[in-house]
């Protein structure tokens, strides 16, 4: 007998949801390996289990991604079942990037 999980066990704690812009940066990363641990640590999220993360500031988080540059995804939470990816990058745009982050939600809390 062997002990595994099967893939139509698991359910999703989390929907997640990708602005036009994370999935631009997603899309465009050059370092491939890079992007499949990047798409393995939203599934990672979609189960519930959201990993190494910390507030940035305001409602945005982020999530950190041991690979490459050290990638980051910011995001934000909406509820207990949403949680909407805002924008990425790595160690050396932080900064900028979380400002960017920030003004995307801004922008998606205006929205009707």
């Amino acid at each position: 007998m062997t002990n595994c999980i099967h893939a139509d066990t698991v359910t999703s704690v989390y929907t997640l949801r990708q602005t036009q812009e994370f999935q631009d940066w997603l899309d465009g990363l050059k370092d491939l390996r890079g992007q499949v641990r990047i798409v393995a640590r939203l599934r990672l999220a979609e189960a519930g289990n959201l990993g190494d993360w910390k507030p940035v500031g305001g409602e945005v988080a982020e999530m950190r991604v041991d690979a490459g540059p050290g990638y980051r995804l910011y995001f934000t939470r909406r509820g207990s079942l949403l949680i909407v990816m805002l924008a990425g990058g790595d160690k050396s745009t932080q900064g900028r990037d979380i400002k960017r982050a920030q003004r995307i939600l801004k922008q998606l809390e205006m929205e009707p």
